[in-house]
């Protein structure tokens, strides 16, 4: 068993962490945990040289300074990388596929478009009123106008809400109940007003709502009109019932105007729209890039405000409203608004040399982001260390000892970032260099910026969006003219209707009306009316320079992926058609006048990213990976070509604090890379597409002169599921590699997650999985491809996938294939040892740690001849050294775990140090000696005292899930178990020899004894050992596949009295002694320090020992104590004795002590002889318990013993008599009694022996 346990752990950790020998060895520090959210920067690594090995020590750790949530180690399971990014060109170059044309950040097989316009159009649902019999109402008599208003009707729409009070309204004849009409004087005529609209409400207030929002307004007009010069009756067709008491609010607008119209007006409260409205709106590839040097004037401060209405189809979703990036690509500002948690992110400042940055976040309503009108402000002071965010004018979120500033800006972008483009509105952008305050925020929020405005000069980009002419230009009105260009395009629209409103200005005019009222009876027809809307452009970015199949430069002044043009065109085909709430019901189609062919140019790039490891965060809720962090080690040799000189590096991502550090070790490597090629690095690569063959295209690789030997690496991950197939993270597949168009190489990608060293995790951690397990690194798969290759011709190698019945419809892999070419190996013999996995102290083999038996081993054939025999010489320091000798069969570069003889350990525990030399390969000298000597750090095997428990508490499925073993290491197997009972505890009770052991329990079903996933379907189990009646260890019951631990029985400080009750008895006051001797029963040395004589008045004391303290006994010996009793009134005095020693489980030892002054005699003899000791277990118990009794001197029979069990009142609930089946003995003398089963409560269980009672509490849960 401990060997397939070994096995799976082994395979599970693939990367195989190394400690050196006294080697010389370069360390290179890159992050570091206190980068908390740096993940990336360029590091000066050793000039390029050979190397004997170069390791990657990847270390994470749990860190409340954390910034991915709210938990030290983040919550979810994420897939990271670690890249390096070679631009010299040396050793590969990336094939790059240059398009003739990109349209919204894509290349489309072909693009019909028109460069004429076909206009779009929009459906706006009227509603016509019907009078029955032409009915007409009584008019009201407000005042006439005196002036006029063109804020309403304008050919490009207008908007105005207005008040008039109740006490106007009765003055002028209105009386509480419908009103059914309006009546307006013009001072010109309009043929068509389109989509007329009146609302109105009753309010209590006299100031006039803003016109965000039209929620609590009725709607009694809306439809197209015509207007004449004059008076303008318009007849409601929903009416509106007034309460008589309360002032009235009017809102009127429309959508547009065949002309404008002025109406007169009277004096009155009103808010008009500010001016016809524009607003760019986004969709995905849609951009606006903002000059750089806008970044010049912007330090330590900044404000970023706008107005936006999100999409609420499409949000939330991954995306940024703006991103400004920094010389190497990093951002310096970002807003998420919001990320597709619903959450807003203000991510402002970054620190220039380590790469961190500042951050606040908070949830948002979805009203707030998404289906309205909303401004936000985002400031920074970094100064005083405070960032804001206002939201509609109010505080949303702020947060201190944010003191990054925001120098470095090289790039800022408007409406999209690396995640992807907004979806919806923008208007009224501004940028300052400067912190606004709350009440400027909100004092500006519905006015135009003018040089009035308190930071009119910190101003750096203001973009309104109604002044724009040119499609692809965002005009700038601030003093810098920083124009913006549009790429994808954002689309320039007019705001219309219940779309304005966010930019408006006071009246003291209002339009002088009169109110119809009276009882008619009025009906709707509803009618569907299409106006037009501005169309959707498109900008195509044109590549027309020639293509080569060759490497060009950087700087090449030829090279193919810069734009040559950018044309602005209407894409064709059909387009959708919206109704006035979003929501699309009909298409018009545009006409192409042309059409773009895909024709794709291929050339090379000096820039190749190569993944040098792949790794999965664990699930973190409740994660705590030790104060130094967990640590893995990867071999990252064969990349020696990439490590040297100027590095730029990244790993990681920020849900643990992460440190990476290089060891390069000096010497020559089994054999020299001479060549490395990036055969494939594909993220998120469909199923269905590497299975068919054309995502994983066959790839060519021609050899250099000098390369004799030939390997691929591979690392493949499967990612995201659903029904049936559980593919890709959750189905096994079959993967292959082929050379030359045969298949070679093929093997089940599935990972063993229940052995994982990080246990217990917050989440699923124990699902098997696709080449990965949540907190381990993924695996590398390495494919010795000489075999295969003839020597001087090109490889052909291609990847594969196994299909499936459901034509691999569902997932994706991550697949990197690497192709390495080597010379010829270094030595002809040699053996390294590449690690020591036990004994050891390293978190990766914590779970098969500390031991006292046999040491396991990695070893590696590194000579040219295959390896058949190895020496082994091992042993702790301050033991006897071991040496044995070993036959396997290696070939050059093959490894083996070995476990080797049990060698002497230290018979006292505790720490050491371990010495492993593996030499003399095939009975020769080794030609490199350095690699096969290690010597570490250990932690030794616990000693236990012979007598053992070992309480199991199964749960439901018992059977199928559990075995276990106890083993006696050297001998064979002391005892096991399996197909056991559910839910039930067992007691195995052994009485151990000396020497090494090892328990092992395994579930097959990798669920541990109790894992929250399957809680419900399996209930709960535990796991602990006992000695003496005490826990000494108790087990992680989430420990998914398996536990294992190793211990050492030998001879432990034992103490024994021969009294538990000492006695004094006299008629008078007088000092009586009496005497408790002590006797040590094992062969190890007992050490008594003190004894001590307590009471609560002093009434004891120890008059004397007849050995001096401390005192050290063997096996046999004793040691008398005499203690006092003195007492100088009649009466009982109780207290104890108190007997420290080195006895673990019995320190101090303690004998009552019973003294009475004023009786006649004493019988000397009456002393207590010890009653036993009684413990229930499991206690509290869930289901089934048992009751254990075992005796301090000789066997309890079970005929001498009656149970009796009492409530919490004193009354008998079950007796128990010794002959009752429930009651076995036991090993040591002892009794077992399975109690019944009780109702949940608190009981008493009393134990009765020869007339003598001991009692214990027993609590029952259900």
């Amino acid at each position: 068993m401990f060997k397939t346990v070994l096995m799976s752990l082994i395979v599970l950790t693939m990367s195989i962490p190394a400690v050196f020998a006294a080697e010389d060895t370069v360390v290179v520090r890159t992050l570091t945990f206190d980068d908390i959210t740096k993940r990336s920067g360029t590091w000066k690594f050793p000039p390029k040289q050979p190397w004997r090995k170069i390791l990657m020590e990847y270390t994470l750790k749990c860190d409340q300074r954390t910034t991915q949530d709210q938990y030290p180690c983040g919550e979810w399971d994420y897939l990271t990388y670690t890249f390096v990014t070679d631009s010299t060109g040396e050793d590969d170059s990336t094939l790059r596929q240059r398009p003739n044309y990109v349209v919204r950040n894509t290349t489309p097989d072909s693009f019909p478009y028109s460069t004429s316009t076909t206009t779009w159009k929009r459906r706006w649902r009227e509603a016509l009123p019907v009078r029955s019999g032409g009915a007409e109402g009584e008019w009201t008599t407000l005042p006439p106008g005196a002036s006029a208003t063109p804020a309403i009707i304008r050919t490009n729409g207008g908007k105005g809400r207005f008040l008039w009070t109740a006490a106007e309204l009765t003055a002028a004849g209105l009386t509480a109940g419908r009103i059914v009409g309006i009546r307006l004087t013009t001072l010109s005529a309009s043929s068509n007003v389109n989509i007329f609209t009146v609302r109105l409400a009753q309010q209590t207030g006299n100031k006039v709502p803003n016109l965000l929002g039209a929620d609590d307004l009725t709607t009694v007009v809306r439809r197209n009109i015509s207007l004449a010069e004059g008076l303008n009756s318009i007849p409601f067709s929903t009416p509106f019932t007034w309460d008589g008491v309360s002032n009235i609010i009017v809102e009127m607008s429309c959508h547009s105007s065949a002309s404008d119209v002025q109406v007169t007006a009277s004096t009155g409260t009103g808010v008009m729209l500010e001016s016809s409205r524009y607003a760019m709106n986004f969709t995905q590839g849609d951009l606006i890039e903002v000059p750089a040097k806008v970044a010049a004037a912007l330090d330590k401060e900044i404000t970023i405000a706008f107005w936006s209405w999100g999409d609420a189809v499409k949000l939330p979703r991954a995306s940024s409203i703006l991103e400004a990036y920094d010389a190497q690509g990093r951002r310096v500002l970002n807003i998420h608004l919001p990320w597709e948690n619903q959450n807003v992110y203000w991510d402002a400042g970054r620190n220039a040399a380590d790469g961190n940055f500042d951050r606040v976040e908070k949830p948002a309503p979805a009203d707030a982001t998404e289906g309205r009108w909303n401004h936000w402000a985002f400031v920074k002071n970094a100064t005083t260390g405070v960032m804001s965010v206002y939201l509609n004018g109010s505080l949303f979120l702020s947060g201190d000892s944010r003191n990054r500033d925001l120098k470095g800006i090289t790039r800022f972008v408007l409406g999209a970032g690396g995640s992807g483009s907004h979806e919806g509105l923008i208007d009224e952008f501004q940028v300052y260099a400067a912190a606004l305050d709350s009440s400027t925020i909100r004092n500006w929020m519905h006015r135009r910026i003018s040089e009035t405005h308190p930071h009119w000069t910190d101003l750096q980009v203001y973009y309104r969006f109604e002044n724009d002419t040119v499609n692809t230009v965002a005009r700038d009105a601030s003093l810098g003219k920083n124009h913006g260009q549009l790429f994808g395009m954002p689309t320039l629209m007019a705001l219309r209707l219940e779309k304005t409103g966010h930019m408006t200005e006071t009246t003291t005019g209002r339009p002088a009306v009169q109110f119809e009222y009276g009882t008619i009876a009025i009906t709707a027809n509803r009618r569907d009316v299409l106006l037009d809307e501005e169309p959707k452009l498109t900008s195509v970015v044109l590549y027309e320079r020639p293509v080569q199949p060759r490497v060009y430069r950087l700087d090449a002044p030829d090279r193919p992926d810069v734009a040559t043009d950018t044309l602005v065109v209407q894409e064709a085909g059909w387009r959708p058609v919206f109704d006035d709430n979003d929501i699309r019901f009909d298409s018009v189609l545009v006409q192409p006048t042309a059409t773009l062919r895909k024709n794709i140019g291929t050339f090379f790039s000096p820039i190749v990213v190569w993944e040098l490891n792949r790794f999965i965060t664990p699930y973190g809720i409740g994660l705590d990976l030790g104060p130094n962090g967990f640590r893995w080690v990867y071999d990252v040799t064969d990349y020696a070509h990439l490590l040297h000189d100027n590095v730029t590096f990244s790993s990681g991502n920020q849900q643990e604090l992460i440190d990476v550090t290089f060891k390069f070790i000096k010497g020559t490597p089994p054999r020299e890379v001479k060549q490395m090629k990036q055969v494939y690095s594909v993220r998120d690569g469909s199923y269905a597409a590497i299975a068919a063959g054309t995502l994983l295209t066959p790839q060519t690789i021609t050899p250099k002169n000098d390369v004799t030997m030939h390997s691929v690496k591979t690392r493949t991950t499967g990612h995201r599921f659903g029904e049936p197939s559980q593919c890709s993270e959750f189905c096994q597949r079959n993967h292959q590699v082929y050379v030359n168009g045969q298949k070679r190489f093929e093997w089940l990608l599935w990972n063993e997650c229940g052995d994982n060293p990080v246990f217990p995790q917050g989440g699923t951690w124990t699902l098997d999985r696709a080449g990965w397990c949540p907190g381990a690194p993924v695996g590398d798969y390495d494919h010795n491809i000489t075999p295969f290759v003839s020597a001087g011709q090109p490889i052909s190698l291609d990847y594969g996938v196994e299909n499936d019945q459901w034509n691999a419809s569902q997932g994706v892999w991550d697949v990197t294939m690497h192709y390495f070419g080597y010379g010829s190996p270094s030595r002809r013999n040699d053996v390294e040892l590449v690690d020591i996995i036990a004994p050891s102290r390293d978190d990766l083999y914590h779970r098969l740690n500390p031991i006292c038996g046999e040491p396991v081993v990695v070893i590696r054939n590194v000579g040219s001849e295959r390896l058949t025999s190895v020496r082994f010489t091992y042993g702790q320091e301050g033991q006897r050294v071991k040496e044995v000798r070993k036959t396997v069969d290696l070939a050059f570069l093959q490894s083996d775990t070995i476990v080797l003889d049990m060698p002497e350990f230290n018979a006292e525990g505790g720490e050491g140090r371990f010495t492993m030399t593996v030499d003399n390969p095939n009975d020769v000298a080794d030609e490199y000696l350095d690699n096969g000597v290690r010597t570490i750090p250990i932690q030794l095997a616990p000693t236990y005292y012979s007598d053992l428990v070992v309480q199991l508490r199964t749960n439901r499925q018992a059977s199928l899930q559990y075995q276990w073993v106890l083993r006696k290491i050297g001998e064979g197997i002391v005892r096991s178990g399996e197909q056991l009972d559910d839910n039930r505890t067992y007691l195995d009770t052994f009485n151990l020899e000396n020497g090494c052991y090892e328990y092992v329990l395994v579930n097959r079903e990798g669920f541990g004894l109790d894992h929250w996933f399957v809680r419900s379907q399996l209930g709960t189990g535990s796991l602990n050992f006992q000695s003496g009646g005490r826990n000494i260890r108790t087990f992680n019951a989430d420990f998914g596949n398996f536990v294992m631990a190793q211990f050492r029985v030998a001879p432990r400080p034992t103490i024994a009295t021969n009294l538990d009750t000492l006695r004094f008895a006299t008629p008078t006051p007088t000092r009586v002694e009496r005497t408790v001797r002590v006797t040590a029963t094992t062969a190890a040395q007992l050490v008594i320090d003190s004894v001590v004589a307590f009471s609560a008045r002093n009434h004891y004391s120890v008059a004397s020992t007849s050995r001096p303290l401390p005192a050290v006994l063997t096996s046999g010996d004793t040691m008398d104590i005499v203690v006092a009793f003195e007492r100088d009134d009649v009466g009982t005095t109780s207290g104890s004795l108190r007997i420290h020693s080195n006895d673990e489980r019995n320190s101090p030892a303690i004998v009552r002590l019973v003294g009475t002054v004023g009786v006649t005699s004493v019988n000397t003899d009456d002393n207590d002889v010890g009653l036993p000791y009684v413990t229930v277990q499991p206690n509290p118990s869930i289901g089934t318990a048992d009751l254990v009794v075992m005796p301090t001197y000789d066997q309890i029979r079970a005929d001498n013993v009656q149970i009796v069990i009492t409530d919490a009142v004193g009354r008998t609930v079950a007796t128990i008599g010794g002959s009752n089946t429930a009651v076995r003995q036991i090993s040591g003398g002892g009794l077992s009694v399975a109690l019944p089963d009780l109702p949940s409560a608190v009981y008493n269980v009393s134990v009765v022996i020869d007339g003598r009672t001991v009692t214990t509490p027993w609590v029952v849960v259900k």
